[in-house]
């Protein structure tokens, strides 16, 4: 896909709105040099800064960790299927992709 400039329409595009607004503010200050960086507990705190709260990262943080799934590999998913494999929801992988689109540029 083609990098993406405007997350929150994209979110609210694809019905994940709740976190347009965290999304839109983190996407902003990331740069794809600061998410390939990151690793899985990076991630968790970048899951929590977009909204999906505190629990839902701390799960999400060891499953990253399980899967081995870093910053490097987050950079690059632009399907959100790739993401529910490991078992993240369906919004919260959506918004995990824009935001990644976004870091691209």
């Amino acid at each position: 896909p083609p990098p993406l400039a405007d997350v929150a329409r994209e979110l609210e595009r694809l019905g994940a709105t709740a976190y347009a607004a965290a999304a839109s503010r983190r996407a902003a200050a990331l740069t794809v040099e600061d998410l390939r960086a990151m690793r899985a507990p990076d991630l968790a705190r970048l899951c929590e800064d977009l909204g999906f709260g505190a629990e839902a990262a701390a799960a999400y943080g060891a499953k990253f960790a399980e899967h081995g799934l870093d910053g490097w590999v987050a950079a690059e998913v632009d399907d959100w299927e790739d993401y529910a494999e490991v078992g993240l929801s369906r919004d919260h992988a959506t918004v995990l992709c824009c935001v990644a689109r976004a870091a691209r540029g």
